[in-house]
């Protein structure tokens, strides 16, 4: 997560996961051991699966990039995909601008 750092204040990142109800015990262990810093929601009872039935099934489209309104301006994985990864930071450079370590490179 190196990359959001020059963005911090101005970029915000969630987690939403579904565990299986027989690993939730384990999920939270594993979540507490790698102590993140970002918000992590743990939804136990597919609430966001049910009011988003438009999402499609394949795991790799199961991240977004949303503006200050919530309408989407990327889907896909940018970790999984160096396509998806470029699209995503080109994205984040026109809405947000240059990121403060490229600009010190300009």
């Amino acid at each position: 997560m190196g990359k959001l750092q020059p963005y911090a204040d101005r970029l915000q990142v969630y987690f939403i996961f579904r565990p299986l109800s027989e690993s939730i015990g384990s999920f939270r262990l594993t979540l507490k051991s790698m102590m993140l810093s970002y918000p992590i929601y743990m939804d136990t009872t597919g609430v966001f699966r049910r009011t988003n039935p438009q999402l499609p099934s394949n795991p790799m489209l199961h991240t977004f990039l949303l503006d200050e309104n919530n309408e989407v301006l990327a889907v896909g994985n940018p970790l999984e995909n160096e396509k998806i990864d470029r699209m995503f930071w080109r994205t984040v450079k026109e809405k947000l601008g240059t990121r403060q370590k490229e600009k010190a490179n300009d």
